[in-house]
């Protein structure tokens, strides 16, 4: 993985998923978040799509006014691109707040995993993000 920080943004995966979305839309964060908060306890989750699910998660949080502070301007300006589409569906938010149980379990998740393998004060900053985008999440209702 060439991009690898504790941030939502800050890994290849969410990359990959922001330029998706800037050439096509909401769909791309629908698939991420469904296919993440659907995923199935048996299964193994591959770390492209926890750490895309968790960016997919992050700009609904946008879009309903509990994004993030002092993002980069590129990701703002993606993120701005079909934040309208993003808004006129709520179930998205239903979606983005289901991905935190397969994503951030220790047995079935990879992006888990990694981060527990580099365990120290990345792994804790990691988890952190992620319980803050949850709390962030929780707040639109």
């Amino acid at each position: 993985m060439g991009a690898w920080g504790t941030g939502s943004f800050e890994n290849d995966s969410a990359g990959d998923m922001l330029a998706d979305y800037g050439l096509v839309g909401v769909s791309v964060i629908e698939q991420y978040l469904m296919e993440a908060s659907e995923f199935d306890p048996g299964e193994y989750m591959e770390s492209y799509l926890g750490a895309g699910a968790i960016a997919a998660a992050e700009v609904v949080a946008f879009a309903n006014g509990h994004g993030l502070t002092g993002l980069d301007a590129w990701i703002v300006e993606r993120i701005n691109s079909h934040v309208g589409e993003v808004r006129a569906n709520p179930q998205l938010i239903d979606y983005a707040k289901a991905i935190f149980v397969p994503v951030m379990n220790p047995e079935q998740s990879e992006h888990y995993q990694l981060w527990a393998e580099a365990a120290g004060a990345d792994f804790e900053a990691f988890k952190a993000n992620v319980a803050d985008l949850q709390k962030r999440l929780e707040a639109i209702g």
